[in-house]
C-alpha cells in the first residue's frame, strides 16, 4: 500500500486540472458532445482512483492501529516473562508451571492473531468501492447520467429537465448560461416595465431564486423566522 501511495498520483475530483483544463474548453463550445462525453469518462476515472486510493489509506490506517496493539500486548507479555520469578529456598520444582505459562502466552499470541487477521478480512470486505468495475456497467453509468438510457427507479430531473429551467444560482451549469431565447431586454421597476407580476415575501434572503416550471422559490429569514 506505500508502494501504491508513493507511485500513484491521486487528483481530487473537484479540482483535478484534467477535468479544469476541458471543462474550459465547454465555455467555449457548449454544443460539442464528444467534448462532454470525455469530461464524464475523466470525471468517472478521477473518481475511481480517487476512492481507490482513499480505500488504501483507510485500510493502511486500520492495519498500523491493529499491528501496534498487538505489538504493545506481546511486549508487554514478553516483558511479563522475562521477569525473574521469585525462588525461596524450599521451593520445589516450577518447570510445569513455567511450561504453563509458556503454553498461555502461546495461545495469547495466536488469539491475537486471529483477531488481527479477523480484522483485516473484514476491513477488506467492508471498504468496497461503489463504482462499477465493468466496462459495460461503467457505459450504462455513463449514459444514465447523460439521460441517454431510461431508468424507472431514477427520481432526480434529466439535463433536459435542469436546462429547461433555473435550478440554481447562475443557472443550469452554474455559468449564468441559459437555452432559453426568450429573453427580456428592458426592465424597469419604477414604471412596470418588463414587470409582469409581484408578490411580498415573508422575510428578506440573499439567495439565488429557483424557477421550476410556472414556481419561483425564495428562501429569507429574519429574527425569528
Amino acid at each position: 500500500m506505500l508502494v501504491h501511495h508513493l507511485a500513484t498520483r491521486s487528483e481530487a475530483p473537484l479540482t483535478s486540472p484534467r477535468l479544469v483544463a476541458l471543462k474550459g474548453k465547454l465555455l467555449t463550445a457548449p454544443n460539442d458532445k464528444e467534448l462532454k462525453q470525455q469530461i464524464r469518462e475523466v470525471d468517472l476515472d478521477v473518481r475511481r482512483a480517487h476512492f481507490v486510493k482513499t480505500r488504501l489509506k483507510q485500510t493502511g490506517g486500520w492495519l498500523l492501529l491493529a499491528g501496534l496493539v498487538v505489538l504493545i500486548a506481546s511486549g508487554r507479555e514478553v516483558a511479563r516473562l522475562r521477569e525473574k520469578p521469585p525462588q525461596p529456598a524450599a521451593a520445589g520444582d516450577t518447570s510445569e508451571a513455567l511450561m504453563r505459562t509458556a503454553a498461555r502466552a502461546r495461545l495469547t499470541v495466536l488469539a491475537m492473531a486471529l483477531l488481527v487477521t479477523a480484522t483485516i478480512i473484514w476491513l477488506a470486505l467492508s471498504f468496497g468501492s461503489r463504482l462499477p468495475d465493468a466496462p459495460g456497467e461503467a457505459r450504462k453509468l455513463l449514459d444514465r447520467l447523460a439521460g441517454l438510457a431510461p431508468d424507472s427507479q431514477e427520481t432526480v430531473p434529466g439535463p433536459s429537465q435542469l436546462a429547461a429551467n433555473w435550478p440554481r444560482f447562475l443557472g443550469p451549469g452554474g455559468n449564468a448560461h441559459t437555452t432559453n431565447t426568450v429573453i427580456l431586454t428592458a426592465v424597469d421597476p419604477a414604471n412596470g416595465t418588463g414587470i409582469c407580476w409581484r408578490t411580498a415575501t415573508d422575510a428578506p434572503g440573499f439567495s439565488s431564486p429557483v424557477v421550476w416550471a410556472d414556481r419561483v422559490f425564495l428562501s429569507g429569514g429574519d429574527a425569528t423566522n
